[in-house]
């Protein structure tokens, strides 16, 4: 059996690193390292615990309203998604178009459950600036990515992942129906029509018994699957389908149907499942530009299965092999000893050890907006706790434990996942359905 051992990487990565610093992307031959270390994973430098900080990190004794209000209050209104990230420059405060994307939603479906004055100010402001920043980059085409450069990516780049939650985020706000004028519905929903013409034409590729999107304009050449990006987007663009598809023309309609459907064909294709539930490598061959393969870790899970049953509940006409449960089990095998780990725990591919490493923070935050959405409250409130005793304290979350990273900087775009979560955990069963633009 091939095992899948990270550590090499991690300490030739690792050792080059200031104590405490996260890992920088300026290599780009290893997509994969430069992914690991995005994610802040190959920065473990392990710090002492006091009794203090331990009692510091204890649950919060609130409901989920409450810990949604407290967490919301470390997004200033004025600038919601701008702040350091751990992608970009040391210190470098920025505005991050997934920041705003999930915060719009989440904000879109508190005011959906208990409509106040802050969030109706809120959801406009977070909607007016992914419409008026939906052209950054250097092409001038609509699509949203990062503020900085990563890898050999210039910035602005617009990544199939951070535009899938970007669209997400406008189409919940969508829902909101005569909180907009109009005007500005079409104008919101025009945009999202020119970016899913954009990526069913120029960001399409056929194979693998179907086809999918590419992870950027600059990983054209040739293609490859790196099923989590595309499977959000596939989501986002089912929603508009089935929510908006009555401004939406004929042709650019069965375009729209065609590219979905022919997307689902690669997933099933592409998935092994273990006891029904579904799991996919992070990168499928071929053209795997890491030329080794690895399964997905918590969040890119979670992306998947948001996306894919995104896909089931707006009508997809492809049949999901899975259950929505069996989905949902795919992600409960994360835990272990009461705590969410970086890889599913039945993965044979990956080494003992690294198997058991911990999740990074907006893998928990997309676990809990999975449970709010699909699962138990009691679900919501396990891994709400265990997300707090694990990254907190809370309301401002560390990326990874205290245990195995030094780093304890509030990241926005992070710590937005989580806000995210809650939003479903305290507002999901509340908000009612959508409604389509007027």
């Amino acid at each position: 059996m091939i095992t899948f051992d990270i550590s090499p990487a991690i300490s030739c990565c690792a050792s080059a690193l200031p104590t405490g610093r996260k890992l920088t992307r300026t290599t780009s031959s290893c997509l994969l390292w430069a992914f690991a270390g995005w994610l802040g994973f190959a920065a473990a430098i392990v710090a002492p615990v006091t009794a203090a900080e331990e009692r510091k990190e204890a649950v919060p004794t609130q409901s989920f309203t409450a810990a949604y209000g407290e967490l919301l209050k470390q997004f200033p209104e004025a600038h919601q998604g701008r702040g350091v990230d751990r992608g970009g420059p040391e210190g470098d405060v920025a505005d991050q178009p997934m920041t705003y994307g999930l915060i719009l939603s989440a904000e879109a479906l508190r005011w959906r459950a208990q409509p106040d004055d802050e969030a109706k100010r809120r959801v406009r402001l977070a909607a007016r600036w992914l419409v008026g920043n939906s052209r950054l980059a250097a092409d001038g085409l609509p699509g949203w990515g990062l503020p900085h450069a990563w890898n050999e990516r210039p910035k602005h780049t617009a990544y199939t992942i951070t535009t899938a939650i970007a669209v997400e985020g406008l189409l919940d706000a969508l829902t909101l129906g005569e909180f907009w004028t109009a005007a500005e519905s079409r104008e919101i929903v025009e945009l999202v029509r020119q970016v899913g013409e954009r990526w069913c034409k120029e960001m399409w590729v056929d194979g693998l018994g179907g086809g999918y999107f590419n992870y950027s304009p600059h990983d054209t050449k040739p293609g490859y699957l790196c099923i989590n990006a595309p499977a959000m987007f596939v989501g986002s663009l089912a929603r508009f389908v089935h929510e908006q598809g009555k401004f939406i023309p004929a042709d650019t309609l069965r375009l729209f149907r065609a590219r979905l459907d022919a997307f689902a064909q690669t997933a099933i294709g592409t998935a092994t499942l273990r006891g029904g539930a579904p799991y996919w490598d992070y990168i499928a061959p071929p053209n795997n530009p890491v030329k080794f393969q690895r399964p997905n870790d918590l969040v890119h899970q979670a992306y998947i299965i948001w996306g894919l049953e995104n896909y089931r509940e707006a009508g997809g006409g492809v049949k999901l092999p899975w259950t929505q449960a069996q989905a949902l089990e795919s992600m409960d095998r994360f835990w272990k000893d009461g705590t969410l780990r970086f890889f599913a725990q039945d993965e044979a591919t990956v080494k003992p050890g690294n198997r058991e490493a911990p999740a990074n923070l907006w893998g928990a935050g997309m676990l809990l907006a999975s449970y709010g959405r699909w699962g138990s409250a009691e679900q919501s409130r396990r891994c709400f706790e265990a997300t707090c005793k694990s990254y907190g304290p809370f309301p401002r979350m560390r990326v990874l434990p205290r245990a195995v990273s030094a780093d304890g900087q509030f990241y926005p775009r992070d710590n937005a996942h989580v806000l995210f979560g809650l939003a479903y955990a305290a507002y999901g069963a509340k908000a009612g359905p959508g409604t389509t633009a007027r």
